[in-house]
């Protein structure tokens, strides 16, 4: 569970504006996929262990899903057009964080995946 309490706290500091928005993408790399965190690559003791951790899934499925594909990170001048096509500007992705942050009670979670891990 140390990758998923890892990415929470990458999650939390972009959110607080303690990581620029463009560190935050670099950094977070596809943190939902690249993890496998869907459940796909898993026997049935993992796919029980994120079922235990539904909550930390769900925020990285909401954040990979919602923020990180659809950022636009290219010339400002052009941010209009993409918008067109459905993309967010980086203000609008740390708003997004922000509220995510919320629904998913963001240090409540992480509490529970430090303890988690403490025990494990």
């Amino acid at each position: 569970m140390e990758i998923l309490t890892e990415g929470t706290r990458l999650v939390r500091d972009a959110a607080a504006a303690l990581l620029p928005i463009r560190e935050f993408i670099e950094r977070y790399n596809n943190f939902y996929y690249y993890n496998a965190l869907d459940g796909h690559e898993e026997d049935e003791e993992g796919k029980e262990l994120l079922a235990r951790f539904a909550n930390a899934v769900s925020l990285h499925q909401e954040v990979q899903e919602d923020i990180v594909d659809k950022i636009y990170l290219g010339e400002p001048s052009r941010i209009d057009e993409f918008k067109a096509a459905g993309r967010i500007d980086p203000q609008e992705a740390l708003e997004r964080l922000g509220e995510a942050t919320k629904r998913h009670k963001l240090d409540e979670l992480i509490l529970s995946l430090q303890q988690t891990s403490r025990a494990g």
